[in-house]
């Protein structure tokens, strides 16, 4: 048991050559504050590189190649996670990243669930607009446009909205019952496809 404990540690405290990428948001002390964790956990820097990201023009992403062991790696890995977005990790070859529970790979949604989690973290116009857009001074329509750009923001995977048929389904027996003359009801549906269990296009109009 204490040969097996003196194995494990010893494989903690085995040094290698890793890499990292994480993505930053291009604000002042944002950097300072990513290296910041590699100083506190003693980890020697050899090289760093940043680029802007392909993924968002208001992001930088990080490239640092460092000499660190196997209990160093985890550790920065999740402290990482928690600020940054943790695009790759690099083990060297004598590590098991799976034994650390490490990624070696970007995380993507596995379930729909997931797409709240990334939802927000599109590119996409929204609400904004440019200059040159037909509808950039006319304000109803960008009122129009901010409130479905809110409506998908804020919509997660939980929600429920109310099915078109299940309405339609209302509207048509109250109609029908209010207007229940025989020729009236008869024509409709037949003619028109004005129905409770069908709720009418425009394909299915004469």
């Amino acid at each position: 048991m204490i040969e097996d404990n003196k194995e494990n540690k010893d494989n903690s405290l085995e040094r290698g050559r890793a890499t990292l990428i994480f993505s930053l948001k291009n604000e002042v002390g944002g950097l300072i504050k990513a290296l910041k964790i590699f100083q506190e956990k003693h980890v020697n820097l050899l090289h760093i590189e940043s680029r802007k990201s392909k993924r968002r023009s208001s992001e930088f992403e990080i490239f640092v190649d460092c000499d660190i062991n196997r209990e160093q790696l985890n550790d920065i890995f999740h402290l990482l996670k928690s600020h940054t977005n943790v695009l790759s990790v690099n083990p060297p070859d004598n590590f098991t990243a799976k034994e650390d529970g490490m990624e070696t790979v970007p995380w993507f949604p596995m379930k729909i669930s997931d797409l709240d989690h990334c939802a927000n973290r599109v590119l996409m116009y929204g609400s904004e607009l440019d200059a040159d857009h037909p509808g950039f001074k006319d304000n109803v329509y960008r009122k129009r446009r901010k409130y479905f750009a809110d409506l998908a923001m804020n919509y997660k995977q939980a929600h429920r909205f109310f099915h078109p048929s299940r309405g339609w389904l209302l509207i048509t027996k109250r109609f029908l019952i209010r207007f229940s003359l025989p020729s009236f009801s008869l024509y409709t549906v037949r003619e028109t496809q004005f129905r409770p269990s069908l709720y009418p296009r425009a394909r299915y109009l004469p």
